[in-house]
């Protein structure tokens, strides 16, 4: 053969020897198993569809079973590792402070915006926790019994009372909302509370949802909802 032409075979074949070792050694490297799906979406829409059903518990299961107890995924548009058991438990809860940190979705963050107490740090959260907490101390909340007394009754008269059957959970849900509309909002019964509870009903859809902000997706009118709230 001539020494060109092998020369020049020897050359094209460069690229395939380097990709062969980048390969080899990426997968050296003790990354968990599964992939991160299709971008953006990866695995949140199954997710979301157990959480929706009540199956979660079953559809971890099924990952433990077939990657191990870590793996990983992608969540709303992040890469995730996924743990499970006790030794994982032991990981989170007894970390430093600066190994491990909490975090929300990007959906949730950006519905709730960045100065939530959800992400506040340091003063900030401290100062807002401090907020809440004297407001919620026992002597302050005596002088408000005898009103949330009045909204349980009323709520229980309208909602409860001579019906053979009842979906209880939207209805405490309902309950709690309106109660936390009085009392820290001064937000009365009427049209003005049942457009804020339409437009906080639709914020809270979209909270775990793909970030897609797109004008037919839940996330996008989660968006615009939560301008309203």
């Amino acid at each position: 053969m001539n020494p060109s032409v092998l020369f020049i075979l020897l050359l094209s074949l460069l690229p395939l020897f380097f990709l062969i070792i980048v390969g080899r050694r990426r997968s050296s490297k003790r990354i968990p198993p599964e992939s991160l799906g299709i971008p953006i979406i990866g695995q949140s829409l199954e997710f979301l569809q157990a959480m929706r059903s009540n199956t979660a518990e079953i559809w971890l299961e099924k990952r433990v079973r077939k990657y191990g107890v870590i793996s990983k995924l992608n969540l709303f548009g992040k890469p995730t590792v996924f743990i499970h058991g006790s030794a994982a438990n032991k990981l989170v809860f007894n970390s430093e402070r600066n190994m491990l940190t909490t975090a929300q979705p990007q959906s949730l963050r950006r519905i709730l915006g960045d100065k939530n107490i959800l992400e506040s740090r340091s003063e900030d959260h401290k100062r807002m926790r401090n907020a809440l907490m004297s407001f919620l101390k026992p002597e302050e909340l005596k002088q408000y019994v005898g009103k949330m007394d009045e909204e349980v009754r009323k709520h229980l008269d309208m909602h409860w009372k001579s019906k053979q059957e009842i979906t209880v959970l939207p209805l405490m849900k309902s309950l709690t909302f309106n109660t936390i509309c009085s009392h820290l909002f001064g937000l009365e019964a009427g049209t003005r509370r049942e457009e804020f509870l339409a437009s906080f009903q639709r914020m809270i859809e979209g909270m775990w949802s793909v970030p897609m902000n797109f004008p037919f997706t839940r996330f996008n009118r989660s968006l615009e909802a939560s301008l309203r709230v």
